[in-house]
């Protein structure tokens, strides 16, 4: 096999991330959603205020971001203000099954057979990008093909621009499930040794 996967043919960031060793918090968000902009705003610039970027410079930038993102050991993906899917991490391709070749300008919520399109979800990601604000910690629980049953946390930044806008969402994805199995074994025993006293 590839020395560089694990048994399940998961590479092993993405292991680790199934795991729970990887934890991504809102400064690790806020640090991507920053690199991306700058990368696709500054990028060709040769740090002189005022030039404007050529257009190949700006392709060059927005490729060197997507080569970012496909890089990182953490489920991310990269909406455009219609949640549609525009870049996503390697690990997210091949935790959830997806393949790069077919989901991409695919909306989210058709994703995975649709087990991405949960109603409240699917109401503040829409939010996102028109009110300029973050998602943090929204919490569900999904039966998904090839993992089986996870409690997943969305956590999502509009990507501004320099001008303040946006048109982007990013959004990391964080496998939860073994936090809360121990939280929940931690309060049955809590419960059981409160029955003894």
């Amino acid at each position: 096999g590839d020395p560089d996967t694990g048994p399940d043919g998961l590479s092993p960031d993405c292991d680790l991330f199934l795991r729970g060793e990887i934890q991504i918090d809102a400064g690790a968000l806020d640090r991507a959603s920053r690199l991306w902009i700058r990368l696709e705003t500054r990028c060709g610039e040769a740090g002189l205020p005022g030039v404007a970027m050529k257009r190949s410079d700006r392709i060059d930038a927005q490729s060197l971001a997507l080569a970012i993102v496909d890089t990182l050991p953490e489920p991310f993906l990269v909406l455009d203000d219609t949640l549609h899917l525009l870049a996503a991490s390697r690990c997210f391709y091949e935790v959830y099954g997806e393949d790069p070749t077919t989901v991409l300008g695919r909306s989210l919520f058709e994703l995975s057979d649709g087990q991405w399109d949960i109603p409240g979800l699917r109401q503040l990601l829409r939010a996102v990008v028109p009110e300029h604000t973050s998602l943090e910690g929204f919490e569900f629980e999904q039966d998904f093909r090839g993992l089986g049953k996870r409690t997943v946390q969305f956590n999502a930044l509009p990507l501004r621009e320099e001008t303040g806008t946006s048109k982007m969402v990013l959004v990391a994805i964080k496998d939860i499930t073994e936090r809360r199995v121990a939280e929940q074994e931690k309060q049955r025993l809590l419960e059981h040794t409160e029955e003894l006293l």
